[in-house]
């Protein structure tokens, strides 16, 4: 289900429908207690508790007072803002108001993306002073995992630094042109995100050239 990992927090809109044995809609706002409050049925605190646990909570409390042939549909609605910092190799460093929807990507293309000089291969979200997730855009764009699916916070860090290592492959690669790779990898890695060589290329004669100190 999407978004059932979310974190709900203040200014969170929350949608509650119901239907079959009771009629009713209404749009709720997580107050600064960190409760929504349905007429008839208490304060339900809700901050902290992911979107699936908040369901459940809210669900189960309004079941002891409808009718059992009642419908019911628990969904978000729209999501607070929250304030992060993108630092580093961005085109527009600095604080930026996001949606809490908002992954890290998300947020480095409102900072105009990266730079000539980032790293795509290891961008950090840094929370509290602490790494909590590390993003990999090659990896992402070859097999569709962009990371934990962590949800930014208010304060949170999103860290572009420099690119460790590019290599231009030229010649008869599919994909010619200049890769990111990380230290530890080398030729396959390369061979990899290039899509590999022409059918007419002669792999027994690649070439490595390699300028050091210009």
């Amino acid at each position: 289900m999407l978004f059932r990992s979310y974190p709900i927090g203040v200014g969170d809109h929350i949608i509650i429908a119901m239907w079959g044995g009771a009629e009713f809609q209404h749009e709720y706002v997580v107050g600064k207690d960190g409760s929504i409050f349905p007429e008839g049925l208490g304060k339900i605190y809700v901050q902290g508790q992911t979107f699936e646990n908040a369901k459940g909570m809210v669900t189960a409390r309004i079941r002891k007072s409808v009718p059992s042939s009642t419908k019911i549909s628990v969904s978000l609605g729209q999501p607070r803002s929250i304030n992060v910092n993108v630092v580093g190799n961005v085109n527009k460093p600095g604080p930026l108001t996001v949606s809490a929807f908002s992954n890290a990507f998300n947020v480095i293309a409102k900072a105009g993306g990266v730079t000539e000089y980032g790293n795509l291969r290891s961008i950090q979200v840094k929370r509290g002073g602490k790494v909590i997730d590390e993003l990999d855009v090659y990896k992402y764009l070859t097999t569709g995992d962009f990371g934990k699916q962590i949800y930014l916070e208010n304060n949170d860090f999103v860290i572009v630094g420099f690119a460790e290592k590019t290599v231009m492959a030229a010649g008869l690669f599919k994909r010619p042109m200049y890769y990111q790779l990380k230290k530890d990898e080398g030729l396959q890695a390369l061979l990899s995100f290039s899509g590999g060589l022409k059918p007419d290329a002669y792999g027994a004669a690649i070439k490595v050239n390699r300028i050091e100190n210009h």
